[in-house]
């Protein structure tokens, strides 16, 4: 009696784990499409940038004798481009 208890127990928890199971391959499937998509579009949006002569940042860096000063725009400024570089790039091995 307590044997067959057992076993229906543990059917039911496999049937159970294979439904879980189902699931998650379908949300890890659906995440495979939409980080290919998001690559893709990504993709181009810098070939469309490119071709119509947009860059996706800024032009010019300040030299080293700018940033000597330490409240100056040109800091600010370079402290603002690299924490977004930063952050683009951590944004990028994510995926």
């Amino acid at each position: 009696m307590v044997a067959l208890e057992e076993l229906q127990r543990s059917k039911a928890q496999t049937e159970e784990n294979e439904e879980l199971r189902k699931a998650h391959d379908k949300r890890r499937e659906r995440l495979y499409l939409i980080q290919t998509n998001f690559k893709t579009i990504r993709d181009q949006m810098k070939e469309m940038e490119k071709s119509h002569g947009l860059s996706g940042g800024r032009r010019q860096r300040p030299e080293p004798w700018q940033l000597r000063q330490e409240n100056s725009d040109a800091v600010w400024n370079e402290l603002a481009y690299l924490k977004n570089l930063n952050r683009k790039l951590i944004t990028e091995n994510q995926l």
